[in-house]
């Protein structure tokens, strides 16, 4: 009788050690089908997204060119930026992506410097505004037309998808002059309104 309950205890303990096997192996199936995260590279905080995602990267988010370009935008801005680009987009640069990334953020660097220097006002106003440069394949276009939307925090770009660059020298710039300009007259007409009014008082 001992021996039989001997055998029962090591065969109950032969099932659970099978199945624990068979649940380690389905977790890991289940961890190798997961989808693949986005390219983020965390040490510099660098966001390059490209829409739809592709199978596979077409650049080095380590490249070191991108990731000291993009921590420079970082420490200007105050915040990263992400750059998003149209999948359609990425053939016409073959080999040359991952430097157009590279040269898009110095381009963005360059243009936040400008601003810094030349119009504080602005710098002050526009640097928090961009959080995300969205650059879109627009087939009846010649050229890039852009705006940027300051209630999603993003700077759209379209334009050709043959083109020298993705983002050029002074398009943040420019877009951001454009909004600040934009936003100084928003409120010199509100308070033409409410003093027509008679109400600025009360705002």
């Amino acid at each position: 009788m001992r021996c039989a309950g001997v055998i029962r205890a090591a065969r109950r303990c032969a099932a659970i050690t099978a199945f624990a096997v068979a649940a380690s192996a389905a977790f890991a199936a289940l961890a190798a089908c997961a989808p693949a995260a986005t390219s983020v590279d965390v040490k510099t905080r660098v966001a390059v997204t490209i829409t739809p995602s592709p199978d596979r990267l077409p650049f080095d988010p380590r490249s070191a060119r991108i990731s000291q370009a993009a921590q420079e935008v970082t420490t200007l801005a105050g915040h990263p930026m992400t750059l998003d680009v149209d999948a359609a987009i990425v053939p016409e640069f073959r080999s040359s992506f991952e430097e157009a990334i590279g040269q898009s953020f110095e381009n963005m660097a360059r243009d936040l410097v400008d601003l810094r220097d030349r119009s504080p006002r602005e710098f002050a106003y526009g640097a928090g505004v961009v959080s995300v440069v969205s650059l879109r394949y627009d087939a009846t276009a010649d050229g890039d037309r852009w705006d940027l939307d300051v209630g999603a925090r993003t700077l759209f770009i379209r334009g050709p998808a043959r083109r020298d660059t993705l983002v050029g020298r002074g398009v943040l710039r420019e877009s951001i002059h454009k909004a600040y300009a934009q936003s100084i007259a928003g409120r010199y007409a509100f308070k033409r309104e409410m003093g027509a009014t008679g109400t600025i008082g009360t705002v």
